[in-house]
């Protein structure tokens, strides 16, 4: 579970890049929205934009976008021209990017995620769970996670 305006969450980002590259298709890695609107201002707009790319298939390159460039658009004023710009930038139909951007479709997908994060106890960002289990957010550096991935492949018989 993440935040896209979190500072913590940026930096787990490329750390899971790299994890998914380590493991290749013995690891799955799921992003649910849990955007803290009252600490971060864009963290809706972040999330939207994400999901409205993944009504055109293009969520991950929308997510990395987002985390990549994390401190150019954290302190904007309004950073959703900004993220419409990514959406330019990956090729999406922009009329379509600015009607999903606000419908009650991407509203569901967030609302659906953080129904799960409740459910599931997640309190913060980020907030990881490793078959099942909460990882704590001590072991998230890749010297501490990467052993725990491994135990867990395994356990897995992988």
């Amino acid at each position: 579970f993440g935040d896209f305006q979190c500072p913590p969450c940026g930096l787990l980002h490329p750390v899971l890049k790299d994890m998914e590259k380590e493991f290749g298709q013995q690891l799955r890695v799921i992003f649910r929205e849990f955007p803290l609107a009252q600490t971060h201002p864009h963290a809706i707009s972040a999330a939207r934009a994400a999901e409205a790319a993944g009504m055109q298939g293009k969520f991950w390159q929308m997510h990395d976008m987002i985390f990549e460039t994390q401190r150019t658009w954290n302190s904007a004023f309004d950073a959703r021209p900004i993220f419409e710009g990514y959406a330019v930038k990956l090729g999406l139909d922009i009329g379509k990017f600015r009607r999903d951007v606000t419908s009650s479709a991407v509203d569901q997908r967030i609302a659906l995620d953080g129904r799960r994060a409740n459910a599931m106890g997640v309190t913060g960002t980020p907030t990881v769970f490793l078959n099942g289990r909460e990882v704590p957010f001590e072991s998230l550096p890749p010297e501490q996670l990467r052993p725990l991935i491994q135990a867990a492949l395994r356990a897995a018989g992988r």
